[in-house]
């Protein structure tokens, strides 16, 4: 048996009304609905909702007019010839190009290089050390 909060037989009461529910959940939130007034009256104002809106939709007719002007709406609408997708792409192949010509350039260093690098780093930490030597 399935139970729930108050909170979740509310947030689940939409999808019961439309009939989603597996089986075995059926079951239980109609036994729920049936004894408890908050949840009954909450499916009874979304039923009344549900067949409100029906009704009106199947009084209302669109005039030609109307339906023209939503089509060429639509239809006029530029179309993206580039999804998301080229540009993910897009960034994708330039941070390889990026980092492809950071490593070639960073990555094979000369001799000279190390020794002038080894160098700032014992200049800085003599710098940096409370007691530096003459």
């Amino acid at each position: 048996m399935v139970t729930y909060g108050l909170w979740s037989w509310k947030a689940k009461l939409d999808t019961y009304l439309d009939g989603e529910v597996p089986e075995g959940e059926m079951r239980t939130f109609d036994a729920h609905v049936r004894s408890c007034p908050s949840c009954s009256g909450d499916a009874l104002t979304r039923v009344q909702m549900k067949r409100s809106i029906q009704a009106a939709g199947r009084r209302y007719t669109p005039s030609a007019e109307f339906r023209k002007r939503m089509q060429q709406k639509i239809a006029s609408r530029p179309r993206r010839s580039f999804g998301l997708g080229w540009t993910f792409a897009a960034a994708a192949a330039a941070i390889i190009v990026v980092g492809t010509l950071t490593s070639v350039y960073l990555g094979p260093r000369s001799g000279k290089d190390q020794v002038f690098s080894e160098i700032a780093d014992l200049h800085v930490a003599t710098l940096a050390s409370s007691s530096p030597v003459d």
